[in-house]
């Protein structure tokens, strides 16, 4: 995805209201800005309980394009990062390469 500069979303959202281009591509992108999550520590916690509380292969397939070779180590990784920047809305990636490992692993395991 793009990276889209605050000025650029506002001035699409201006345009959009006064022409009502709701059903467009950058007025979507624009919502979509604006109702990214932010996890809190509680939730973190949660996740980091989650991953203890279940057997971890050594290595995982993530995608076609993401292969961990060393799951332990990178989720205590994850986790450290995770924590860091946990109140910075532009540093989730961590927690939302946790989610994606944890619904991954639930997948598997079924």
């Amino acid at each position: 995805m793009y990276r889209i500069s605050r000025a650029i979303l506002l001035s699409i959202l201006r345009w959009a209201i006064l022409f009502n281009l709701y059903d467009t591509y950058l007025y979507k992108i624009f919502m979509a800005k604006i109702e990214s999550k932010l996890y809190t520590r509680d939730e973190l916690r949660e996740l980091e309980e989650w991953f203890k509380s279940v057997e971890l292969p050594e290595s995982i397939q993530l995608d076609k394009a993401t292969y961990i070779p060393n799951l332990k180590d990178t989720l205590a990784k994850l986790v450290t990062q995770a924590e860091i920047n946990c109140d910075n809305p532009k540093m989730q990636g961590p927690i939302y390469i946790l989610e994606r490992l944890k619904t991954k692993l639930e997948e598997t395991q079924k």
